[in-house]
């Protein structure tokens, strides 16, 4: 991810491919938006991981994508929900500052090619599917329940046209310093990014204030 993330914003951020370094003094970095759960407040703070706890993590959750072999070999229904799973997490831990949802459209769309699938990175531009995507990573954060953001992925995973030259990149991270991953066109409007907001530690619940 790091790899992709560099590749995106080398031109924009001079910490580009860096794991973020804020907030500091071990507050969470949170995001205020409308509330997905059915009860409760009509807006939540969502949070992310604090930055100590970012590298363990994306390093025990990149683990677990490699011990299931990068989802190969699955049938559809269990590749769409065990991506969903793995993205979920992924974003949670939000390791860099800025550019955190293009560069996960970006490295996944590669590792479903890998795996034996298409992923139409387009369908998430705007309108209902794009929010049913935020508001499923939202449900996530809130409630540990990736099957709301599987319900957004499933519509957009079909049977491949894979580019073989294309495919393996990201999932492999083997790219030497002369190799570039496909211009993110697509990727840079996929979904409008937010600027994170600092807000004080959930009160209770997992990444909530209630």
């Amino acid at each position: 991810m790091k790899r992709v993330h560099a590749h995106l914003f080398s031109d924009t951020y001079e910490w580009a491919g860096q794991e973020r370094t804020v907030p500091e003094n071990n507050v969470m970095m949170s995001k205020q938006a409308p509330s997905v759960l059915s009860t409760g407040p009509r807006t939540l703070a969502y949070t992310y991981y604090r930055v100590r706890d970012i590298a363990p993590a994306a390093q025990a959750a990149y683990t677990a994508l490699a011990d299931e072999d990068h989802l190969k070999g699955l049938r559809r229904a269990k590749f769409v929900d065990r991506l969903a799973r793995h993205w979920a997490q992924i974003n949670h831990i939000h390791s860099f500052r800025e550019g955190n949802t293009r560069s996960q459209f970006e490295f996944f769309r590669v590792l479903c090619a890998d795996a034996g699938w298409s992923l139409d990175t387009g369908a998430y531009r705007q309108g209902s599917l794009r929010q049913a995507f935020v508001n499923g990573r939202y449900y996530f954060q809130a409630t540990g329940d990736h099957r709301r953001l599987a319900r957004a992925l499933d519509v957009a995973v079909t049977t491949p046209h894979l580019d073989k030259d294309r495919s393996g990149i990201a999932v492999r991270f083997g790219l030497s310093s002369s190799q570039q991953l496909p211009h993110p066109d697509v990727m840079n409007r996929a979904h409008a990014a937010h600027q994170p907001t600092v807000l004080p530690p959930p009160s209770r619940g997992p990444g909530i204030t209630r």
